[in-house]
């Protein structure tokens, strides 16, 4: 089931001619579309319920990433294959085989020229998404990879670890700026805020870090939840940031009572 609610916690709609054996999902960053699907995917229009489109899939699906437009879905799955569609019809404009091992996560960059895929091989790999060429690897993590997310500007990329890093990359270089370490045994989700200042980090701790990005310094860690953090992220607006998991409940804070809460009182 699809439920739709406001930031004042109003429930306004469910959607209930949902795949059920859906396992993966996925909305586009204007919630306007969202996809699901495992061995098949389906797209929905979220405002009315209606299909967008619907097709099968070669293999079993590990993880969806919608372009910025809405307009392109790439799907990773459990073979290593990574493929890129057209929302609209699904044409197929893409396949790659992007690593020897299932993909962990994909993220399109601002621009969506450029897509970042993760594998259980532990690697990421860049993608010119026009061409399906590789632009390079990113070679450091020694665990899982769960998530992903690019900076607006392009030239950063970060990514979580079950190794207790996320990471902070120069795409340029395929070298890492920083590794933010101080979280638990794994990091399992991350997010960033629209202007980039903000990183969310969730952990097997059940907290949530916030980092400044300027400064890669901790702004706050937000209390633990009752059960894993399975997802996190940042309205488009900058506002608020929410998250979800095991204990089935959704969490919202005002981002920028977040921003205050690291900032020490000015003397006089």
């Amino acid at each position: 089931m699809l439920r739709r609610w406001d930031v004042d916690r109003r429930h306004l709609r469910d959607f209930r001619n949902l795949e059920e054996a859906a396992t993966v999902w996925c909305f586009t960053p204007d919630a306007r579309l969202v996809a699901a699907g495992s061995t098949e995917v389906t797209i929905w229009d979220v405002g009315t319920g209606d299909t967008v489109g619907s097709w099968d899939l070669p293999s079993w699906l590990t993880v969806l990433a919608f372009n910025p437009e809405g307009t392109l879905l790439a799907t990773g799955h459990d073979d290593g294959s990574l493929l890129i569609w057209e929302v609209v019809g699904g044409r197929l404009l893409c396949e790659l085989q992007a690593h020897p091992r299932p993909v962990s996560a994909l993220a399109f960059d601002a621009s969506g020229a450029r897509l970042a895929s993760a594998g259980e091989d532990r690697l990421i790999q860049l993608w010119d998404v026009a061409t399906g060429t590789s632009l390079g690897q990113l070679v450091g993590h020694t665990d899982r990879i769960p998530a992903l997310a690019w900076h607006p500007d392009g030239s950063r990329l970060y990514s979580a670890g079950w190794d207790t890093t996320a990471r902070v990359w120069n795409v340029a270089t395929g070298e890492p700026l920083m590794l933010l370490n101080s979280h638990a045994a794994q990091v399992t989700s991350l997010a960033l805020s629209a202007d980039g200042d903000l990183l969310a980090c969730a952990d097997s701790s059940q907290n949530v870090h916030i980092w400044d990005t300027n400064t890669h310094k901790t702004l706050t860690v937000l209390p633990p939840q009752a059960a894993e953090i399975k997802s996190l992220v940042f309205s488009a607006d900058g506002q608020w940031l929410a998250a979800g998991g095991g204990e089935r409940v959704i969490h919202l804070w005002i981002a920028d009572v977040v921003r205050m809460a690291s900032r020490k009182p000015t003397p006089g």
